[in-house]
């Protein structure tokens, strides 16, 4: 294919972060050039410039919304050159994207010949409304084509010559408070998803899975700089100082309650407490008889005859206990609670707009390059910047990490470095030894390290020390100073490739 256009790899970066961070793009310029090179995603500059100038429109194609069409007017004033390469910046000047166009001559008036010259740039991206268009209305050009068409769409817009114009204050003859700010508007498509404002509370209903922009109110600590809206409308209420606050604990199981009344300070909990319970126990007489009057929380417990008389009771006399039991009144457990259903407590901290299945480009899960789409590669080569990597070859990756896990095993990267390690039998005369490592390094091992394993009922200054060691083996023996008392076992970390 000759003719086409291809996002640089200044303009891929640009449009991945713009995605991620959900940012704006702002095209300004065109530029036009006479290079016969062919155009590749690593140009920076458009070769061979010959004019550079202001985009007029930016339009969305009918067939297809992830392709613009940027078009631009070269003036009659401007010429002499070819123009086979066509360059589109951004306002900072980058290189966004560059197309390759059929030869065609600008000429000038000196050379007998003058035209203007319309440049129409399709430009296919992964996400049409994270670019913009940054006008100077003092140096664009509007082709007589473009003006026709503004004209034709305004044309259904007048007011008949025989109506009458309506009030300043109002638009297509409806009060101007049925309509809604452009500002006004970002808000509401931004608490579409919940309808909630930033601080919000939100009961929700899985421990598994929590809908973007929320947290669990666990009173976990937030940077400011990060959750800023958060912090304007919570502040350090709920604890925190400096660049961190808090957000609100709910995690102990804490029901709401309103401000006001009997309630704690915004952000205090209250501790439990019930309304006091009461009962009153009626004794008739001094003998304690047995039909004795409770009511409430009072019951009777036992009654018992005495042994042994004093002066406030003589022998054989009755007793009776009195029992308080609040369970005669109300359910009782290990807690003051009310009849209840545990739900999860959510704060809203940030407005995020999450898509639906229908908004969802599956274009995007490519195996191919194209221009403005990220490639998906099933493998991890390399180090290009401009490629993210699936599941399946993380996965692959990890398997590629071989791993003997075991006393004496080995761990072997898929960079080569390996990293062994093993337990040595046991040793008990200053005899020179060998252990033979689990595997043999194929070009060297870089170092070994011996220590010391004894049992505690054994004392001595012995301790292992290593001779020599190479790709397969390591030769130690036992030294002491006082002599060899009993059985020691060596355990040897190496590291090689």
């Amino acid at each position: 294919m000759d003719y086409f256009s291809i996002l640089t790899n200044a303009g891929l970066s640009k449009l991945i972060k713009a995605t991620a961070n959900n940012a704006q793009i702002v095209l300004t310029q065109m530029g036009v050039s006479d290079t016969t090179e062919p155009i590749t995603q690593d140009l920076t500059t458009l070769p061979n410039e010959k004019h550079k100038f202001s985009i007029n429109t930016i339009t969305q194609s009918e067939n297809d919304a992830n392709v613009l069409i940027c078009e631009g007017v070269i003036s009659a004033d401007v010429g002499g050159f070819y123009i086979r390469k066509v360059g589109i910046y951004t306002d900072d000047g980058v290189l966004f994207a560059v197309g390759a166009v059929p030869d065609s001559y600008k000429p000038l008036l000196s050379e007998g010949s003058s035209k203007d010259i319309t440049i129409k740039f399709y430009l296919q991206v992964a996400n049409s409304a994270n670019i913009t268009l940054k006008v100077d209305n003092n140096i664009v050009l509007a082709s007589r084509s473009y003006v026709a068409d503004e004209l034709k769409k305004l044309d259904a817009k007048f007011l008949p010559l025989t109506a009458k114009a309506a009030d300043s204050d109002k638009l297509d003859g409806k009060d101007s408070l049925e309509f809604v700010l452009k500002s006004e508007l970002k808000d509401l498509m931004l608490n579409a998803e919940t309808g909630l404002k930033i601080g919000s509370y939100l009961l929700w209903s899985s421990q598994s899975v929590t809908p973007s922009g929320f947290l669990v109110c666990d009173g976990r600590s937030l940077n400011k700089s990060e959750y800023l809206e958060l912090f304007n409308v919570i502040g350090y209420t709920y604890g925190g100082s400096g660049d961190n606050f808090n957000i609100p604990n709910f995690s102990d199981g804490k029901f709401f309650r309103s401000v006001g009344g009997n309630a704690a300070a915004l952000g205090t909990a209250q501790t439990d407490a019930i309304r006091n319970i009461t009962g009153m126990a009626s004794l008739i007489d001094y003998e304690l008889r047995d039909n004795l009057y409770f009511n409430g929380a009072f019951a009777s417990n036992n009654t018992h005859t005495t042994t042994n008389g004093t002066e406030q009771s003589a022998s054989g006399a009755k007793h009776l206990d009195v029992k308080f039991d609040a369970s005669k009144v109300v359910p009782t457990a290990n807690e003051n609670r009310p009849y209840n259903m545990s739900v999860v407590v959510l704060i809203k901290v940030k407005d995020v707009k999450e898509p639906n299945a229908s908004q969802i480009d599956t274009t995007l899960y490519a195996s191919e390059v194209k221009a403005g789409i990220v490639k998906l590669k099933n493998e991890i080569t390399g180090d290009a910047r401009d490629a993210a990597v699936t599941e399946n070859a993380v996965k692959d990756f990890l398997k590629s990490v071989d791993f003997k896990k075991s006393s004496t095993g080995y761990l072997k990267l898929s960079n080569g470095l390996i990293i062994q390690w093993g337990r040595g039998s046991g040793v008990s005369n200053e005899d020179r030894n060998y252990w033979t490592l689990p595997l043999a390094y194929p070009n060297s091992c870089l170092a070994a390290f011996i220590s010391t394993e004894a049992p505690d009922s054994i004392s001595s200054d012995s301790m292992f020390q290593i001779v020599t060691y190479s790709k397969t083996s390591i030769s130690y023996r036992l030294n002491s100073f006082t002599g060899i008392n009993g059985s020691y076992n060596p355990h040897f970390f190496t590291i090689g490739y």
